[in-house]
């Protein structure tokens, strides 16, 4: 088993989508916007909505009076403790069939504001708000939520309740899939690697490319679970030749105790007049100095030697978890006109069928084989909230405009 220090116990969790990604600078953005507009009468408004969620009470619950709720709500005990009830209320008195914004992941930004994974967890499961939570990004930004909590079981939990519910044309949204991986790589337990393992298989099956970051997770995770082969052959896959690849490669190899074939690759790579060397990471090295010591080998360490200074010029002060796991955001030019708030355009009808659109890949990992730093720089596989289907026939996603 591999025990580089690339151990979950060691790197705190990272977050993997930034907040402007997952839109919750737009929401709170939003709730500056309705707060200004009620002014001295929120209070009031908050007070007569905690009333309405009492289902013996008469009154309706119309959608402009929950979207308001939604952005005026806190972190009270008298608001958790209606929430839930008010929102049943509301998915029983309303037909959310042809509703014009989709609400679920307003929602789930309330609960990353509250900061509420019971709360997000027991509204979800609730078979009565199904038509609510009916698109991949409610499962997404809980997911995102559970993983920041370092509730990565539970993140799992979830993950099975979206197959379960069989959004159309949402089988294998990125936004779902990659905090997926990242929750198992941070679980490091059998059932966990064995659970992203189908998930990257019937990727496969269904003729989707997966992307190279959720290669390379899947591959970091079976080296954890000491199944070098297994990391080498996801590694290997055709266009995942990146540097971070390179590495994950060579600490397969040493693992399964084929140095020769690591240090050819080596060679291969640092000899290439055509081609920028790739940069090493300090646990690469020295697994590669480990394995060469071990094998006894007086030829290896030689060939090493002739290596070992070019090898040392391009060594990463960054570990190779911090790479894997490291922030995405929204593309810079993904912004509306005339608006300086960053978010998504155009991806969420670029992913919602269930794959990963290149263009948005080369944002990230294809950007690798040009320079570091511009894969520190681009990093984006766009956003998931609709199926093209909801994006002709919804309006927002409830908070792209004010009402």
């Amino acid at each position: 088993m591999c025990t580089l220090r690339w151990s979950r116990f060691l790197i705190p969790a990272a977050r993997i989508y930034s907040d402007e990604f997952l839109k919750l600078d737009r929401y709170m953005n939003a709730r500056r916007q309705v707060k200004a507009r009620f002014g001295d009468h929120a209070e009031a408004f908050v007070t007569r909505m905690r009333k309405y969620a009492d289902p013996d009470d008469p009154s309706m619950i119309f959608s402009d009076d929950i979207k308001n709720y939604l952005h005026l709500i806190e972190d009270k005990a008298e608001d958790i403790s209606v929430f839930k009830t008010m929102l049943v209320k509301y998915a029983t008195q309303n037909s959310l069939r042809f509703q014009t914004f989709s609400l679920g992941p307003v929602i789930m930004r309330v609960m990353f504001h509250i900061k509420n994974t019971d709360l997000a967890l027991d509204i979800i499961k609730e078979e009565k708000l199904n038509n609510i939570f009916n698109e991949s990004a409610s499962y997404s930004l809980l997911i995102m939520l559970l993983y920041r909590q370092q509730k990565y079981s539970e993140a799992l939990q979830i993950y099975e309740l979206f197959t379960q519910q069989q959004i159309e044309g949402q089988r294998f949204p990125s936004p779902v899939i990659l905090p997926l991986a990242a929750a198992c790589y941070k679980l490091n337990s059998a059932e966990a690697y064995q659970k992203i393992s189908e998930v990257y298989g019937s990727m496969i099956k269904s003729g989707i490319e997966p992307m190279n970051r959720l290669t390379n997770l899947l591959a970091a995770t079976a080296l954890q679970q000491g199944k070098p082969i297994e990391a080498l052959e996801l590694v290997s896959r055709p266009g995942n030749n990146f540097f971070v690849a390179v590495n994950l490669k060579l600490i397969s190899l040493c693992e399964a105790g084929r140095v020769t074939e690591a240090l050819q690759l080596l060679h291969q790579k640092y000899t290439n007049k055509m081609r920028k060397p790739p940069s090493i990471f300090k646990e690469t090295l020295e697994k590669l100095n480990s394995a060469i010591e071990k094998s006894g080998d007086a030829s290896l360490k030689e060939l090493f030697s002739t290596l070992e200074g070019d090898v040392t010029g391009k060594l990463m002060e960054t570990s190779l978890e911090e790479i894997l796991l490291r922030e995405i955001m929204p593309r810079p030019n993904d912004r509306r006109p005339g608006d300086d708030r960053t978010q998504a355009v155009g991806d969420d009808r670029r992913q919602a069928v269930g794959g990963y659109d290149r263009r948005s890949v080369r944002g990230d990992d294809r950007r690798q084989q040009y320079s570091d730093t511009r894969y520190e720089r681009r990093q984006a596989y766009g956003s998931q909230e609709q199926s093209p289907r909801d994006n002709f026939r919804r309006g927002s996603d409830g908070n792209d405009n004010i009402y």
